[in-house]
């Protein structure tokens, strides 16, 4: 049996970190970060 169950990720640009970090620290992530070192 397969599932077609997919994570949620976000992308964030690497200059953005430190919004990343303090969105964690609210609890405010339903889903996955990804920081993304290429524009």
């Amino acid at each position: 049996m397969r599932h077609d169950i997919k994570p949620q990720v976000e992308h964030l640009p690497l200059d953005q970190v430190n919004e990343a970090i303090e969105r964690l620290r609210r609890g405010d992530v339903r889903y996955r970060f990804v920081l993304d070192q290429v524009s």
